[in-house]
C-alpha cells in the first residue's frame, strides 16, 4: 500500500513541475512565435526577467501561499519549500537545460545569456555546458535535502 505522505509529495510534486513545464513550453512558444517571427529579439533579455524573475516568482509564491493556507500555521514550511523548489528550477538552470531536452536540441557548449543570472554573476567567462550541468546536479541537491528534512511535515 502506498503512503499518504508519498501520495501527498507526489502531487506537491506533480504542481510543481507542471506549472515549470507550462513555463518552459510558453518560452518556447512566446520566443518562435513572437519573437523570431517578428525580429524582436534584442528585447528578449526583458521578456525574460518579467516572465522568469517576476511571472514565475509569483507563481510558485502563489502555490506555495494556497498550499500554506490550506493546511493552516502547520502548512508554512511546506508552503515555503515549493516556492524554493520553483525559484530553483528557474532560476539555477534547469529551465534551461529541460528547454534543450524537451525539444530534442543540443545543449551548447557556451551559454551567455545565464552570465545575466545572478546565480552564476561569479562566472567571468561564458556558462558552459558542463557548468550548467554541475548547476543542475547542485540544484537537485539541494531540493532533495529541503524535502528530507520536510518529510515529516507533509
Amino acid at each position: 500500500m502506498v503512503s499518504s505522505k508519498l501520495v501527498k509529495f507526489l502531487l506537491i510534486q506533480i504542481a510543481i513541475v507542471s506549472i515549470f513545464l507550462a513555463i518552459v513550453y510558453a518560452d518556447r512558444l512566446i520566443l518562435d512565435d513572437v519573437f523570431k517571427q517578428y525580429d524582436l529579439l534584442k528585447y528578449v533579455r526583458l521578456f525574460h526577467w518579467v516572465f522568469f524573475d517576476i511571472l514565475s516568482t509569483i507563481t510558485y509564491a502563489s502555490l506555495g501561499i494556497v498550499y500554506a493556507v490550506a493546511k493552516g500555521k502547520d502548512g508554512w514550511k511546506i508552503g515555503l519549500a515549493i516556492f524554493i523548489e520553483g525559484i530553483i528550477l528557474i532560476r539555477l538552470g534547469m529551465e534551461d537545460y529541460c528547454y534543450y531536452l524537451l525539444f530534442k536540441e543540443a545543449i551548447p557548449s557556451k551559454l551567455p545569456w545565464l552570465n545575466y543570472n545572478p546565480v552564476f554573476v561569479a562566472t567571468t567567462f561564458a556558462v558552459s555546458k558542463a557548468g550548467l550541468e554541475l548547476s543542475i546536479i547542485i540544484s537537485l541537491s539541494i531540493l532533495a535535502i529541503i524535502w528530507a528534512i520536510l518529510w515529516k511535515k507533509i
